[in-house]
């Protein structure tokens, strides 16, 4: 699974423009599993969050909260902290504009 995972996350990287959708899904049940293996999961959260869809930040926030494993809720708070961020600083050159 974690080779799986691997291949989607370049695969993301080399074709930005495609959507791969369908595979939000698979990764959010792999995230939310807490009897999955932490590398799994971790390469899991980075291919949600690169899909840049609201339901993978979503699952993101929630499992942030809801997870017991501690590795997997402070790489979520890591990535909804850099998604704060983000939106802020778009907020923010917009108003200037």
């Amino acid at each position: 699974a974690a080779s799986a995972l691997q291949t989607l996350r370049e695969l993301e990287l080399i074709f930005p423009e495609e959507s791969f959708e369908t595979m939000l899904e698979p990764l959010i049940k792999i995230v939310k599993n807490e009897n999955a293996e932490d590398a799994t999961r971790i390469l899991a959260l980075f291919a949600l969050e690169n899909l840049h869809s609201d339901i993978g930040d979503t699952t993101i926030m929630e499992l942030k909260n809801s997870t017991s494993n501690r590795t997997i809720r402070e790489i979520c708070a890591a990535m909804s902290v850099k998604d704060i961020m983000t939106e802020d600083s778009e907020t923010s050159s917009k108003e200037y504009r």
